[in-house]
């Protein structure tokens, strides 16, 4: 699939929930932390104490979804969970969207297209009426004769593309975070965040607030959980940012960084921006003590949920090309119905290249898995034409 990357060298994590990587001077700054917290960190912004009469509930509700949607990824074929990962990237890049800056909501299997350089310029198809067949996928889930956030009026709120470029930029970042890993993915908080970057300029940190910022992101007295929403508070609060200002992208991803490096998650990344369908993503109170917390385990919870009934999708249609290929026969047919479990979009130039094959012989496998109802035809176009699970 174009815009794929080339897979990492991939070792496994420590097991027994130790961390390899995790260096010895973490605990001497989490105590000095302790005894004297820097002088930017006002008295109201230091971390309180869990209120666990509130938080009780929603960590129990985040816990079950993440571990049953883990397991249920780790458990599975590496093809549907690679797809698996991927589509709840997507998710998650297409929630970030919708809240940055007020974004209309563009559906994933869109940026899916866009990742592999099927779509135009849509914010010019909808100034000129034609936004559904640019965004074939948000147009449908707006459903039928309903424009929603595709009208010319509301053209302005689609993502420019800078700002799409961020998006998918988050969505690759998420998928390399479900990797399994040889080294601490907060070793270089930087290069985590590059690519979320508006400038092409090397971000820039501050040693010293970094080092705060790390004493608040690794306590190891919280829950993975907890910390990973300390972690996102504490980098909007302690601006270790030398060149610009740090924004919710950021935290959160650092977030799904700190839960990867405790080892809580294995197979997915962490959920939290993905939203059902279009609508206003509400506002991340980042900067409350007293609310983050629990919004942060809700949204979590929510967004585990979701990438669970997208798992049983996946699930369906991995049992539906195994009945139409046959058990335990291999051949291109196979193949392909692979594919379209790795990949939410699949061309038939890509899997003629994929699998060696013309393009041709490519389509005819793309039809008889068509005519299976396992994956239709995404675009709605002539051509340029790509595919995904039904």
């Amino acid at each position: 699939m174009a815009g794929q990357e080339a897979e990492e060298p991939a070792e496994s994590d420590a097991t027994d929930g130790q961390e390899p990587w995790r260096p010895v001077w973490e605990d001497a700054a989490a105590e000095a932390m302790a005894m004297a917290p820097p002088p930017w960190l006002a008295p109201s912004r230091r971390r309180p104490e869990p209120d666990w009469r509130t938080l009780a509930a929603p960590l129990a509700a985040a816990e079950d979804a993440l571990s049953r949607l883990d397991a249920g990824a780790e458990a599975a074929s590496p093809a549907l969970c690679e797809g698996l990962v991927a589509r709840m990237a997507f998710a998650e890049a297409a929630g970030w969207l919708a809240s940055a800056a007020d974004r209309a909501w563009i559906h994933p299997r869109d940026l899916a297209l866009a990742e592999a350089g099927l779509l135009g310029d849509f914010i010019a198809a909808a100034l000129g009426g034609h936004a559904g067949t640019a965004l074939p996928a948000t147009a449908g889930a707006s459903g039928p004769g309903h424009a929603g956030a595709l009208l010319a009026a509301e053209a302005d709120r689609l993502p420019d593309g800078a700002t799409l470029a961020q998006g998918l930029a988050l969505a690759r970042a998420l998928r390399r975070l479900a990797r399994p890993m040889h080294r601490d993915p907060l070793a270089d908080p930087a290069a985590l965040l590059q690519p979320l970057a508006m400038e092409a300029a090397p971000l820039r940190l501050r040693p010293e607030r970094l080092a705060a910022w790390r004493a608040a992101a690794f306590d190891r007295a919280q829950p993975p959980l907890l910390a990973a929403a300390a972690a996102a508070a504490a980098w909007m609060s302690v601006n270790a940012l030398e060149n610009g200002q740090p924004a919710p992208a950021q935290a959160l991803l650092l977030a799904a960084a700190v839960v990867r490096r405790r080892g809580r998650l294995r197979a997915i990344p962490l959920p939290f921006w993905a939203m059902n369908g279009p609508g206003r993503a509400a506002a991340l109170p980042l900067r409350d003590p007293a609310g983050w917390l629990a919004v942060f385990l809700d949204r979590v919870a929510l967004a585990a949920r979701q990438g669970l009934a997208e798992l049983a999708r996946l699930r369906e249609a991995e049992a539906a090309a195994r009945q139409l290929v046959g058990m335990g026969r291999r051949g291109h047919l196979a193949a392909a119905a692979e594919l379209v479990l790795r990949a939410p979009a699949v061309t038939a130039r890509g899997l003629a290249r994929q699998l060696g094959i013309t393009p041709q012989a490519a389509l005819r496998l793309l039809g008889r898995l068509e005519a299976a109802r396992i994956i239709r035809e995404s675009t709605g176009r002539r051509s340029f034409r790509a595919y995904g699970i039904f």
